[in-house]
């Protein structure tokens, strides 16, 4: 089963001034505490953001939450930068790491 909750297209995060300010979705990426990369094409996610409170949520006893936002990504390498660079500016850096 597909997931589709909070799942963004990176076309809706990239549109400035295209949104009012109550429906923008970068809003959503700046409250998230967990940001995917969803990989359309091998149909996997990638964490770029919040490894930390996926951590604790997996270690914790007691059920807990997160706010998480997906995006949907096409075409590849230069979407994946685009996403982490929305992620460094929204928040602070991101937690992507090229695997060897």
């Amino acid at each position: 089963m597909k997931r589709r909750a909070n799942l963004i297209n990176l076309e809706a995060l990239t549109a400035d001034g295209q949104h009012a300010e109550q429906s923008d979705p970068r809003n959503l990426l700046a409250d998230a505490e967990v940001v995917y990369a969803v990989d359309g094409r091998q149909d996997r996610e990638i964490v770029v953001f919040g490894r930390e409170k996926l951590q604790r949520i997996a270690e914790s006893e007691v059920p807990e939450g997160a706010r998480v936002v997906r995006v949907q990504l096409s075409s590849g390498a230069n979407e994946l930068q685009s996403l982490l660079e929305l992620v460094q500016q929204h928040k602070g850096r991101h937690e992507y790491a090229e695997s060897a």
